[in-house]
């Protein structure tokens, strides 16, 4: 099994929307500030840190699992 960790701008507010959240919301879920998450949204950073790796995924199985 592959796990794509590449969470470019497009991939993050995908998630973050179908989650229904705002970046305010979606910050303080997995952990980050909502500039972070802004500049992750507009490519600015990416996100690297383990943590949020790891928050992402489990925020994007979630979404996929309700729209599912």
């Amino acid at each position: 099994m592959v796990i794509d960790l590449t969470f470019h701008g497009e991939r993050v507010r995908r998630i973050r929307e179908k989650l229904g959240l705002t970046q305010v919301q979606f910050a303080l879920r997995i952990g980050c500030s909502q500039p972070m998450l802004s500049q992750w949204e507009t490519n600015v950073w990416a996100p690297r840190d383990v943590k949020f790796l790891q928050a992402l995924l489990a925020a994007e199985t979630e979404a996929a699992e309700a729209t599912a």
